[in-house]
């Protein structure tokens, strides 16, 4: 090809959900569809190539025709057909777990490369609702340095540049941001097509584009509309036409190597790439709390599975697979039918009892019970708490009340030493100290337990040695207090709780009018004190609202909890709802003089000032477990458990807790499951502090409140306290702990850094041989030393993720390192 050609780089690809507006069997034989259509293109055409995605759908495929799998591999081979991103699925990579990321992607990964036996080289987050800012480092790690993507947060101009992660991670990125006011016709021509006349749309905008080339030409479409072979023949056309260019059928891959080869520099942006579709964030917003609740149950099966050396790797793996369909991006949003819903919760819970089978079996090896269940036949009950987290932990946990009994008299640990605690129906609430990722012992003592009942209240407070917070009828919140400082945090907080009209639709919010506030209905004020702390209960019903439809109400009810023990208030919110067309949020009105939100993502933490309305974003950005909002004296994080949309501006966080959409979207109409009918359940913490959020304590807390102590429900005979692994600083997270991939019973072990700074880490470990610095993949890369009495000390970059691979003694079992 002459170097004075222009060349142009037509890439088709036909995106199928896993599920959206029909459901996952429909979906599936959508795909099967496309592809024998893609089939038959391929074996008639030999110069036509295309691309995949989504591994989830060819493993399905596998399971019902395995001769279509069998006609794809030549054509994966050859490279005609690329599979891009190589993930189960293209899941919505803001709001789940980081690990959820790596897991998804690395079981696609293996699927690609064991059925076809190549090895992915582009990533692919088409369609997602937005980008972290982490993503860049992630791809690194799993050798991709080019990415197809669509949507960039709204406010990016760009179709090609280079996309920068929080430690300088840079990967190639090339796309379209489909909901940008505007985008500079440079490099990359996009259309999506249900007929010719849209493909021919698409070539006339290849003929705009005014860069240097490379070029990319994308006719994309999606579903049931079908591959077309319309592109090829514009290309035929168009090379025996165009002397002066060159056009042909590819690959991304073809595409990124072309451009590769001519040396450009590319523009460098923040890789931060959101917000987009906000009004998801609070959809059908229970698949996102309890999503929160079982990835993190399926994260510490993993955890304890491998530290009781339990191969469970295929019962695992099979779970991780069906969470990669939840956390699927038109899935995860809420953005569905109720068919679509209902199957999705449905899966929520096979996934946890799939992880629970993995987990008990795992605790109760690491500490064997003495009989098979905790029972009212003696006068005491030992039972193991087992700690997910790195550090010595003073904290509350659930331990089911013994059968047969009707209360505890008393608790004390595995020192002897007194616990507080209350009894809760079924459910003993007790506070003790348990061993950083390890376990201690418990004892209960069966008899009359402590009784403490609501009492109706005119004021109320509640007081710690840091924090006072003050409640009235009138303004709810009157006034919360940091006490080492005397700084009044909040104060006159009316609108803690509000209800707005909203007459957006299912992915895109559109608030109008004024907020109506909880106190201009009916308010109540009750108090509690117990050994844990005290509780103050706000419960009260809205007026009715006039623009959500006959009959609608909304009821709720708020427990503020503040424990002897730590500066944090839990709040507890209930809301019965029935209407239309309304959003519900939480707001923290604060005397701080900030709008920078400071916002924790996966694998880190980001600032972010509030924005301009746009097309499809309102205001909230996504927020993995909390939000802060400090000066430079003192703070207040929200910390969420799966409520993952928080918005900051002029010193109050704001945080939408259900919408109600009534308006159309694609075809979706509202229905009960969309507009949220029914009773919801909420947990947030709110933690005032002093300093820096770093300093504070801030990603512990919103570590615990998500990973609460566990027990295997059996009563022990051992008296323990034995720490298996821990690590320092607190601003270096263990994100997790799991079995290699690969069989070898070797231990993986990631960390990451979220606060910005070099940190030089002490990581104590089980007894192990040789570690290593390994990739996302787990492969090998260079060895590193322990210390002796296994501490390993390493130094980390800002914001850097790293993952070590530990070669165990196979002879020992799993020690307490202290």
């Amino acid at each position: 090809m002459p170097e004075s050609q222009s060349q142009f780089f037509v890439v088709g690809i036909t995106h199928v959900d896993l599920a959206w507006k029909r459901g996952r069997a429909e979906m599936s034989e959508m795909m099967e569809i496309v592809v024998i259509r893609l089939l038959d293109a391929l074996e008639q055409n030999p110069d036509y190539r295309y691309h995949l995605e989504q591994a989830s759908h060819f493993r399905e495929l596998q399971r019902r025709r395995p001769d279509l799998i069998a006609r794809l591999r030549p054509f994966v081979e050859e490279g005609r057909i690329e599979m891009a991103g190589g993930m189960a699925s293209t899941l919505e990579s803001n709001l789940p777990n980081g690990e959820c990321f790596v897991r998804n992607q690395q079981i696609g990964l293996q699927w690609v490369r064991d059925t076809w036996g190549v090895e992915v080289k582009t990533g692919w987050l088409v369609d997602t609702f937005g980008i972290p800012a982490q993503v860049p480092q992630i791809l690194k790690g799993f050798g991709i340095h080019q990415l197809m993507a669509s949507r960039f947060g709204g406010s990016h101009t760009r179709d090609l540049f280079l996309a920068s992660g929080l430690d300088g991670s840079q990967v190639t990125v090339a796309g379209w941001g489909s909901y940008a006011a505007y985008i500079h016709p440079e490099n990359v021509a996009w259309r999506f097509y249900k007929n010719w006349d849209d493909i021919e749309a698409c070539f006339a905008r290849a003929d705009q584009l005014t860069g240097p080339g490379p070029f990319l030409v994308l006719p994309y479409t999606e579903n049931e509309m079908l591959v077309s072979l319309r592109p090829q023949q514009l290309v035929a056309a168009r090379q025996r036409e165009r002397p002066d260019q060159s056009w042909r059928t590819a690959t991304p891959a073809e595409f990124f190597a072309a451009l590769a080869k001519t040396g450009r520099i590319l523009p460098v942006v923040d890789g931060d790439l959101n917000p987009e579709f906000t009004g998801c964030f609070s959809l059908r917003h229970a698949i996102r709390t309890e999503n929160r609740r079982v990835e993190t149950r399926l994260l510490e099966a993993e955890k304890w599975a491998a530290l009781a050396r339990l191969d469970r790797g295929a019962a695992l793996e099979a779970a991780w697979w069906e969470l990669a369909y939840v956390q699927f991006h038109d899935v995860f949003t809420g953005s569905h039918p109720s068919e679509v819903f209902h199957n999705v919760m449905q899966v929520l819970r096979e996934v946890e009892s799939a992880a629970d089978t993995v987990l008990f079996e795992a605790l109760t090896q690491i500490v064997p019970p003495t009989d098979a269940a905790i029972s009212g036949k003696q006068d005491r009950v030992s039972v193991a708490l087992f700690n997910g987290l790195p550090w010595n932990r003073n904290d509350i946990a659930e331990v089911p009340l013994p059968s047969g009994w009707s209360g505890v008299s008393r608790v004390t640990d595995s020192h002897g030493a007194s616990c507080p605690f209350a009894v809760e129906g079924d459910v003993v609430r007790v506070r003790s100290e348990a061993a950083a990722t390890g376990y201690a012992a418990i004892e209960m003592e069966f008899g009359a337990s402590p009784v403490a009942g609501w009492e109706a209240a005119a004021t109320a407070t509640l007081e710690n040695e840091w924090v006072r917070a003050e409640f009235d009828p009138v303004q709810g919140i009157r006034k919360l207090i940091w006490k080492p400082t005397g700084a009044v945090l909040m104060e006159n907080a009316q609108s803690w709780l509000v209800a707005q009209r909203d007459d957006g639709n299912f992915q895109i919010e559109n608030p109008a009018g004024p907020e109506v506030t909880a106190s201009s209905g009916t308010l109540r004020l009750e108090e509690r004190d117990s050994l844990l702390g005290r509780s103050v209960r706000l419960s009260g019903e809205f007026p009715v609202l006039p623009w959500a439809g006959v009959g609608n109400h909304l009821h709720w009810s708020a427990e503020f909890f503040l424990p002897t023990h730590r500066p944090i208030l839990r709040l507890s919110l209930r809301l019965d709802w029935k209407g239309e067309g309304t959003r519900v949020r939480l707001t923290l009105p604060t005397q701080i003089d900030s709008s920078t939100g400071i916002y924790e993502v996966p694998f880190g933490v980001v600032r972010r000032k509030p924005y301009s309305p746009r097309t499809n974003a309102k205001g909230e950005w996504p927020a993995h477990r909390f939000v802060a909002l400090e000066d430079d004296r003192q703070g207040i994080a929200l910390i969420n458990t799966g409520v993952g949309g928080v918005e900051v501006s002029g010193g109050t966080i704001y945080t939408t807790l259900l919408r109600a959409p009534k308006g159309e979207y694609s075809g979706m109409v509202a229905d009960s499951t969309s507009s949220q009918h029914g009773t919801h359940g909420y947990v947030f913490a709110i933690a005032p502090y002093a300093g820096s959020w770093a300093d504070a304590g801030v990603v512990q807390a919103a570590q615990e409140i998500n990973s609460p102590l566990l027990t295997s429900g059996r009563s022990v005979s051992e008296s323990v306290f034995a720490p298996l692994l821990s690590l320092e600083p607190a601003t270096v997270v263990l994100s997790g702990i799991k079995a290699a991939s690969d069989g070898s019973g070797d231990l993986i072990v990631r960390v990451y850094e979220t606060a910005g700074r070099k940190a030089e880490v002490r990581l104590v470990l089980p007894s192990v041989g040789q570690v290593w610095i390994c990739d996302l993949r787990e492969d090998l890369q260079t060895e590193i030393k322990t210390t002796g009495a296994n501490e390993l000390l390493f130094a980390l970059q800002p914001f850097q993720i790293q993952t070590l691979r530990l070669k165990r003694d196979v002879s020992q079992k799993e020690e307490s390192p202290n």
